[in-house]
């Protein structure tokens, strides 16, 4: 029975020191990400302050603008429009797999309880899973 007790105090305590160092990590990446866009938004105020960088700003964004436009004309003709829908349904038909591919190496995992598999050419591949913290929104609480 002590062991137990002792067990579950153990596994609280690293439950406790690991929220403490994701939550530590968290506000140094937050404030990180606070130092970056500071720094951006004064290289953006610097370089808009020299006149030769505003003058090749302007032509550049020129230029963009006419091969915007001529490149809107060109997949929007009879030649280009069916490339374009063939991109879309190619990212579509990849993404769907993606997702099938995911969902099965969950399940292959779940069942075996091993994270490598062997592809068809005979290379083991290892299954990795990425966790991302995101903001809960006000309306998931």
């Amino acid at each position: 029975m002590s062991f137990i007790v002792d067990t579950q105090s153990k596994t609280s305590d690293i439950l406790k020191e690991l929220e403490n160092m994701i939550q530590t990590l968290v506000s140094s990446i937050d404030r990180e990400k606070e130092e970056l866009k500071n720094v951006r938004e004064m290289i953006s105020s610097y370089l808009v302050g020299d006149p030769t960088y505003q003058e090749h700003e302007k032509q550049a964004k020129e230029a963009a603008k006419k091969r915007n436009a001529t490149k809107l004309t060109l997949l929007t003709s009879a030649s280009g429009s069916p490339l374009v829908t063939k991109l879309k349904d190619l990212r579509a038909h990849l993404k769907d797999q993606q997702n099938s591919l995911s969902e099965y190496l969950r399940e292959f995992h779940r069942i075996s309880g091993s994270n490598e598999i062997t592809d068809a050419q005979g290379d083991v591949r290892e299954i990795v899973y990425v966790a991302r913290l995101v903001k809960r929104s006000p309306k998931n609480t």
